[in-house]
């Protein structure tokens, strides 16, 4: 969970221009397709609705000067922050694609997204990630909240470096965990470091709140999936399939 890669092997992978990522045989694997993957109904109507119920709040409070307003607001204020629901819009674009190209988890509706500017880590959800199918060693479905946890955790456990905060505190991340709150399900994959494509990202960003970010490429590339029961039977079909099995005893 969360190996270190080496040094020198990220890139931007420009979808039709990089060249192309072929299947474990000469037959096409099975597709799969997920977009809104971290979106669940209820990480969505907190991380939106209580916004809107803070903006209420205070434009109820400024005009009838009630203090239940202000109760509200406060109230509000301290569920967004601690249910993690303020992280929605780092997680929105979170998505899921298997064809003949390989694996390619995050932003992969729109990958050359500001393709010009490189993100703070945290922000690794609007980035894609790639890995042809030779370098794909395992996929596995995970529904063990226990687990799942563990790499919410271990996504912000990387290991900082000589990078010092301002301030703050310097957050070490690993990229290609995409474990956002309230996920349920995960596709968690292994992939080889001489075929994984890793985004660029600042390898220090300082932010308001003094902290600084770091970025370690990850060997295990967790995103979360709304549809397991679908994406594990083309899991299946995939690494039961006679190509899979050769080449991995290969």
């Amino acid at each position: 969970m969360g190996r270190p890669q080496r040094p020198g092997q990220q890139g931007i992978y420009r979808h039709g221009v990089d060249e192309p990522l072929t299947g474990p045989a000469e037959t096409a694997p099975p597709t799969y397709a997920e977009d809104r993957a971290a979106r669940r109904p209820l990480f969505v109507w907190l991380g939106l609705g209580l916004p809107a119920l803070i903006v209420a709040g205070v434009v109820v409070g400024k005009i009838t000067e009630q203090r239940w307003a202000i109760a509200v607001v406060a109230i509000a204020i301290f569920g967004w922050i601690f249910s993690n629901s303020m992280y929605i819009f780092v997680n929105w674009p979170i998505g899921i694609r298997l064809d003949e190209q390989g694996v390619r988890i995050g932003n992969v509706r729109d990958p050359d997204i500001n393709e010009g500017r490189r993100p703070a880590p945290s922000f690794q959800a609007y980035r894609l990630f790639s890995c042809p199918w030779p370098g794909v060693l395992s996929m596995r479905i995970s529904q063990d909240i226990a687990e799942l946890r563990k790499f919410r955790l271990r996504s912000r456990q990387a290991p900082k470096g000589n990078v010092k905060a301002r301030g703050g505190q310097s957050v070490g991340y690993y990229l290609g965990i995409l474990a956002p709150p309230f996920m349920r399900a995960a596709l968690i994959i292994e992939v080889d470091e001489d075929y994984a494509r890793f985004p660029e990202f600042r390898t220090r960003q300082v932010l308001a709140v003094a902290n600084s970010q770091v970025g370690t490429p990850s060997l295990t590339w967790v995103v979360p999936t709304r549809q397991p029961e679908r994406l594990a039977e083309v899991v299946a079909a995939i690494t039961d399939s006679p190509q899979w099995v050769a080449r991995r005893m290969g």
